[in-house]
């Protein structure tokens, strides 16, 4: 019996001291658990400023090429705009330059004889003069009239230039054949195709001409030998053929001009100058006089001499337009 308690104590005692090593270890177990738990949030911590970080070194990277490269078209900009600064100031010169030429040959010549491009009445022009009596309409060119009505003044082409009075022929000056604005009718060489620029054989020497679309070998083709147009006119929506309309140009030259037959309120029609055309002689370089004598109306009479100088630009590559001078206050029909 004492033998059976002593053992009882015994086990009693040694769970005794398993226990106390239980509870003393629990401590520790929850420190290192801690420990690992901190060392999970500071690894992803980690990854995250890391993250953070490799954004911030690619900004810098990519947000100095993207400043540099603003910079650089900033500056280009700056140099493209103080050169359209600089041409824009000398073509302004220029225009000056070339207005008050023109202002100056208005002087000399301020009165001007006009015709619409569609074969319509003549128009005339009277430089700062008072409006006709019976004239329907004052148009501004490249101002609106009301609402249905305008004028844009189409300026004077290259190949058009003013004719002096000569008493005779020009010592030194080549003599050139002089004829009235009409349709000229040639026969192309059989290889001219639409579109391409083809050199023919003139009544006054070879021609450049560029066949129409619709043109088929060995066909002719018209050629109209005046002045183009200048201005480009529309019917004010009441206007009707034979109405009488006054525009006055950016120079302030007042055109009179007649709404021609077959237009009506909305079409427009063009005016152009009257002139006479030059064949420029073979030979002949831009800026050289040229003397010719002008063909009388209907034939009667010979004709008065003229000279003017060959433009840079010509019709078809062979003519100009030559404008008459003409005396202040006289009309011609």
């Amino acid at each position: 019996m004492a033998a059976m308690r002593s053992t009882f104590l015994t086990i009693l005692l040694a769970t005794s001291s398993a226990s106390s090593v239980a509870v003393t270890a629990n401590p520790v177990r929850k420190v290192v658990t801690l420990l690992q738990k901190m060392e999970v949030a500071v690894k992803a911590e980690g990854e995250k400023e890391k993250d953070l970080f490799d954004k911030f070194m690619c900004y810098c990277k990519t947000g100095t090429g993207d400043l540099t490269t603003s910079i650089s078209a900033a500056e280009t900009k700056i140099s493209t705009l103080t050169a359209d600064t600089a041409s824009a100031s000398s073509a302004k010169d220029s225009t000056e330059s070339v207005l008050a030429q023109s202002r100056r040959q208005l002087a000399a010549h301020p009165s001007r004889i006009f015709e619409d491009g569609t074969g319509g009445p003549a128009a005339q022009t009277a430089a700062l003069r008072p409006s006709p009596v019976d004239c329907d309409r004052d148009l501004e060119a490249g101002l609106p009239w009301g609402s249905n009505c305008w004028v844009e003044d189409l300026g004077r082409p290259p190949c058009v230039v003013d004719a002096a009075p000569a008493a005779e022929p020009a010592p030194g000056a080549r003599e050139a054949a002089c004829l009235r604005p009409q349709t000229l009718e040639l026969r192309l060489p059989r290889e001219a195709r639409p579109g391409e620029l083809v050199v023919a054989e003139g009544p006054h020497g070879t021609v450049e001409v560029e066949p129409p679309a619709d043109h088929k070998p060995g066909t002719k083709v018209r050629l109209r030998l005046g002045a183009p147009p200048e201005l480009r006119i529309q019917v004010p929506e009441d206007g009707k053929p034979g109405d009488r309309l006054q525009v006055i140009r950016a120079d302030r030259v007042r055109i009179a001009a007649r709404v021609p037959e077959g237009t009506k309120g909305g079409d427009f029609f063009k005016v152009a100058v009257p002139a006479v055309v030059v064949a420029v002689p073979e030979g002949a370089k831009t800026g050289e006089l040229v003397t010719f004598r002008v063909p009388p109306p209907e034939g009667k009479g010979k004709g008065e001499w003229m000279q003017a100088r060959c433009p840079s630009e010509l019709l078809y590559g062979r003519y100009f337009a030559a404008c008459m001078p003409l005396t202040a206050g006289k009309q011609q029909r």
